[in-house]
């Protein structure tokens, strides 16, 4: 059973998206405790292009989630397509 909870939500209209969240992961050996996790998101929308003409007319963003607990800990950051 792992119970989740989460929420989103867009502060600058058509241009930023953020999430927030938390899960609990249960252990993978039965005689261990799991572990409650912490994660938060954000999507940052840049520029539409066709890149002279190459592409068809698409719109990125740079994006950046994050996951933390005891034990285990991720950041990253990435380049992708607004949706």
């Amino acid at each position: 059973f792992s119970p989740r909870i989460g929420v989103e939500t867009e502060p600058i209209p058509g241009r930023m998206h953020t999430r927030a969240g938390s899960y609990y992961e249960p252990s993978r050996l039965g005689d261990r405790v799991g572990r409650q996790h912490f994660t938060f998101g954000a999507d940052l929308r840049l520029f539409t292009t066709t890149f002279w003409g190459l592409v068809p007319k698409t719109t990125y963003k740079v994006q950046t989630y994050a996951d933390f607990s005891p034990r285990y800990q991720s950041v990253s950051v990435g380049l992708g397509v607004w949706h």
